[in-house]
């Protein structure tokens, strides 16, 4: 299946008709909607609504093939639809990176969440600003890998306190765009089959993980670093050489730093 979160029930609108379908009456504290292939939820408004709602969704459902927040943003461009390609919080200045593996035909743009409507001299040329995506990717990934998880934002306002973000405006930039996602969300279908196989052997992978005694969360994170190993060109079979002369006492301390150095020398 291919889930998908939006903010609030106005971006939810067009997807709920353009993929048919229908509310769920097994879930109250949501509205969900379930139809097909696909599962939308509506999150409400900020990055810890957005994350409980998520984990919710994937606590209650089967983990599905891709999950997708779809919605508004703020931009300095006026219209677009973008794919996000890193999303940093600004409360906490964490950033986070999407694995950029699929072959989507949208142009790509930083997002920066935010928790209030920011003043003039915040608003940075060339990003885009959010309350939701941090919360959104970072509930997500603890259930996904990040080639699994996507943004696509499209801009209804330039993100000023200014006065000029009307529920017309709003609701103009939503119906401008939401047909080419509802589009680039039905297209995630034919990828299913084809990102069913892993990154590395299995087997390959067990043993290098076994060695360490990774956790299942150190396992994640590995699987996640050789994503975007992948997505940048490198081999991810090369990164997994076991170091056969630690001592068993140490390899769970080794893994643990093995996984801070390749993600110190991967992420920007």
């Amino acid at each position: 299946m291919i889930f998908i979160a939006t903010a609030i029930e106005l971006e939810a609108r067009p997807f709920i008709e353009k993929l048919n379908l229908k509310k769920n009456p097994d879930h109250h504290l949501y509205n969900i909607y379930t139809g097909g292939d696909f599962a939308l939820i509506v999150t409400g408004v900020g990055k810890i609504a957005s994350a409980m709602a998520v984990t919710y969704m994937l606590s209650h459902f089967p983990v599905p093939d891709f999950f997708v927040n779809a919605g508004m943003a703020a931009g300095d461009e006026g219209v677009g639809i973008y794919l996000i390609n890193s999303i940093k919080d600004l409360g906490s200045e964490r950033s986070v990176y999407p694995a950029m593996l699929l072959d989507i035909d949208l142009p790509e743009k930083p997002l920066c969440s935010s928790d209030r409507v920011l003043s003039p001299d915040e608003v940075k040329k060339g990003y885009l600003y959010d309350m939701e995506g941090i919360g959104f990717f970072l509930a997500a990934s603890k259930y996904l890998t990040n080639d699994r998880i996507l943004l696509f934002k499209y801009i209804s306002d330039n993100g000023i306190a200014d006065g000029n973000l009307s529920r017309e405006r709003i609701e103009s930039a939503i119906t401008e765009s939401s047909a080419l996602v509802a589009e680039k969300i039905k297209d995630l279908t034919m990828y299913k089959k084809e990102m069913k196989t892993t990154l590395v052997d299995k087997a390959r992978f067990d043993a290098f993980a076994d060695y360490y005694l990774m956790s299942t969360t150190s396992r994640k994170d590995l699987l996640k670093l050789l994503t975007y190993a992948q997505f940048i060109g490198r081999d991810p079979r090369h990164l997994l050489l076991i170091n056969e002369t630690v001592a068993k006492a140490s390899r769970k301390q080794a893994g643990i730093r093995f996984i801070e150095e390749l993600k110190n020398e991967l992420l920007p």
